[in-house]
């Protein structure tokens, strides 16, 4: 029987309806990787040399920033709102960064725990750099697996986007968890860890620094979600010692879904604070893992009401008993 679920930080609710779809292998990906020859590659690093691509400064050993080619935001050092009797418009001020892997062919769940912190410490060099300049409000740090989930180049990247503007979604969780937090005197996200961490019913993971779980009102099948076990609102703030850590239990889940699921397309992305904002008792960093298994229809688009076909429960259980090698 479908069940409705509700999201404790943004008050949406989800469907859960499992009679839709009751086997986890249903799931397996089928896209067709096409790989192109890392001869051919334009990320490869010797022809973003010949094209004279600058690179960002960066203090890492196997990855390396570059501007994006096609950029969503650009420095223009002017930022005028255009007001009209109904529309407002300004200039998309900001910045927007590829950070490439290395390897041709090692993406995220295929790296070594030390390249992956390597990269996860370059999130962290480039984000404190943009929040040095006042324009930028928010900065959102996303990797795309695949062609279902937006890759349009196969060499392995993450994107950076520091945006004038705090996006709507990432708006509504902040001012939820701070209600959460008015209300219950609590941290919403503290409160999940441990809900999660004594059910461990929805629990995939945990090391010292971090736990790792299918969230109660998953929107998608498949979706993860990464959360520092001490209470954090800044990604920045994050120390050697818990990018290690973060890396290592990043890398252990998408392997599993890797693994589990053969290669399927998924998103990731980096939930903080406001830039420049000081910690808070309200506000918990957080990584969210959404895979990309299915398309949503009119009832999903029109209503902002996910259905999801398989439960966290569900998906948890057969993650759980993957192994990552």
């Amino acid at each position: 029987m479908p069940k409705l679920r509700q999201n404790i930080v943004t008050g949406d609710w989800v469907i859960i309806a499992p009679e839709r779809a009751q086997r986890p292998f249903e799931f397996i990906s089928r896209e067709k990787v096409l790989r192109p020859s890392k001869k051919d590659c334009l990320f490869e690093r010797r022809n973003l040399s010949r094209a004279k691509i600058p690179f960002l400064p960066v203090k890492a050993r196997d990855v390396y920033v570059i501007p994006n080619k096609y950029p969503a935001f650009v420095t223009t050092n002017k930022i005028n709102l255009e007001g009209g009797q109904l529309y407002n418009s300004t200039e998309s001020e900001g910045y927007h960064e590829v950070v490439i892997f290395k390897d041709h062919n090692k993406y995220p769940a295929k790296l070594t725990t030390a390249h992956l912190a390597e990269i996860i410490d370059v999130y962290r060099q480039r984000y404190l750099i943009h929040i040095k300049d006042p324009v930028v409000k928010y900065v959102l740090i996303i990797h795309n697996h695949g062609t279902a989930a937006g890759a349009s180049i196969y060499h392995p990247h993450s994107q950076i986007f520091a945006s004038p503007i705090i996006p709507n979604s990432v708006r509504r969780i902040l001012q939820g968890a701070k209600a959460y937090y008015h209300q219950h005197r609590k941290c919403a996200y503290c409160e999940i860890i441990r809900h999660e961490q004594k059910e461990k019913i929805r629990l995939l993971k945990k090391n010292r620094y971090f736990t790792a779980f299918c969230p109660f009102a998953s929107r998608f099948p498949f979706e993860m979600r990464i959360v520092p076990q001490k209470h954090q609102s800044n990604f920045e703030k994050i120390t050697p010692a818990e990018v290690k850590g973060f890396a290592h239990i990043l890398r252990e889940i998408l392997a599993k879904l890797d693994k589990g699921l053969k290669n399927p397309p998924y998103n990731f992305y980096i939930h903080t604070n406001a830039a420049r904002q000081p910690e808070n008792s309200f506000f918990h960093w957080h990584l969210e893992v959404v895979p990309r298994l299915g398309v949503w229809g009119g009832f999903e688009l029109g209503g902002g009401f996910p259905i999801d076909v398989i439960s966290p429960e569900k998906c948890a259980n057969f993650l759980r008993k993957v192994r990552s090698g």
